[in-house]
């Protein structure tokens, strides 16, 4: 199963970047705005605190748009390229649902999302090379 590109795919954006793109990329995919997502972001980490760790864990999950092709290689077991392939997910979505995860349980229930993974690398079908054919495809 390959992996498709679509010009609606979650990168972090190489042109419209004032720190790592991560506002100017969910502005292009959800067209609008980047200083709509850069207000939305401070506001959110003024008002509620947790927009910095947001906007860390997305610009560590989320790959740029220079570099999708790299995104969809395996990194720590596969696990998350593999739930990416499985559902037809975008693989940064699931690497930052992973992340933000790993990061809510180190407080409370010490590493139960690391443990998840871990299980979940012997339990989803193993990938054989690590790497996944990436094409561009048009949606229409």
């Amino acid at each position: 199963m390959n992996a498709s590109i679509t010009k609606n795919e979650l990168t972090r954006s190489t042109t419209d970047a004032v720190v790592t793109g991560v506002c100017g990329g969910l502005a292009k995919r959800f067209s609008m705005e980047s200083w709509i997502v850069r207000v939305a972001l401070v506001l959110s980490i003024l008002l509620a605190g947790f927009g910095f760790f947001v906007y860390i864990i997305l610009a560590f999950s989320i790959p740029k748009d220079t570099e999708v092709s790299e995104a969809y290689n395996s990194k720590i077991l596969g696990v998350c390229l593999r739930i990416s392939k499985k559902y037809g997910w975008e693989v940064g979505i699931v690497r930052a649902v992973f992340a933000s995860s790993l990061l809510l349980s180190l407080i409370p229930s010490f590493g139960t999302t690391l443990i998840i993974y871990f299980l979940m690398h012997f339990f989803l079908p193993a990938n054989n090379s690590g790497v996944v054919d990436v094409e561009a495809k048009d949606i229409n």
